[in-house]
């Protein structure tokens, strides 16, 4: 099992291809 900081980490990657949408979401 990953660690929080660990699981955040790799959700950062595609997160930042995804933040305009992310944004949208909101």
């Amino acid at each position: 099992v990953k660690r929080p900081e660990d699981v955040e980490d790799v959700l950062q990657m595609p997160l930042l291809g995804v933040v305009p949408d992310f944004d949208k979401m909101k």
